[in-house]
């Protein structure tokens, strides 16, 4: 399965996220394209760490098994897959800062290494290994981009 955490995988990522324009206009769902920015650059902070958030109630009961769900095979997520409410962002920051920080941080997680993210807790799913991790990041980016339609 594909992997973030794949420097050439990144690497196509990153081409994907320069076709993006200020006028990109989404497929299906709520957000526009700065808000689709900044979610994916805020759930990269989480995965990396550095962006910290209580763990759902939810998660606790069915996280586990819905992470299993997702990770089995490499279908895409499915359209209009809920989010975690703290990374529902408002769309304020500016296109070109989101989408540069989103290549910036796409470069980073391609020479990141699995062992970094081994035990990092998301909100939802729980503790995670870092191969985990990595495919749940590609669905997640990859997702996003096709919603935009790039």
């Amino acid at each position: 399965m594909d992997t973030i955490l794949d420097k050439s995988t990144s690497d196509i990522l990153i081409q994907r996220v320069r076709n993006l324009t200020k006028f990109s206009e989404a497929r299906w769902g709520k957000m526009n394209i700065v808000q689709m920015l900044e979610h994916c650059n805020d759930s990269s902070k989480m995965a990396i760490g550095t962006k910290k958030m209580k763990r759902m109630f939810l998660g606790r009961i069915f996280g586990k098994m819905i992470l299993k769900k997702v990770l089995k095979n490499d279908k895409p997520l499915k359209k209009n897959s809920p989010t975690v409410p703290e990374l529902i962002s408002a769309g304020k920051n500016e296109f070109k800062t989101e989408k540069e920080d989103f290549i910036r941080v796409l470069s980073t997680l391609g020479m990141m290494k699995i062992e970094d993210f081994n035990g990092r807790i998301h909100p939802f799913f729980g503790e995670m290994t870092g191969k985990e991790w990595g495919v749940l990041m590609y669905k997640h980016f990859n997702h996003h981009l096709v919603q935009f339609g790039v």
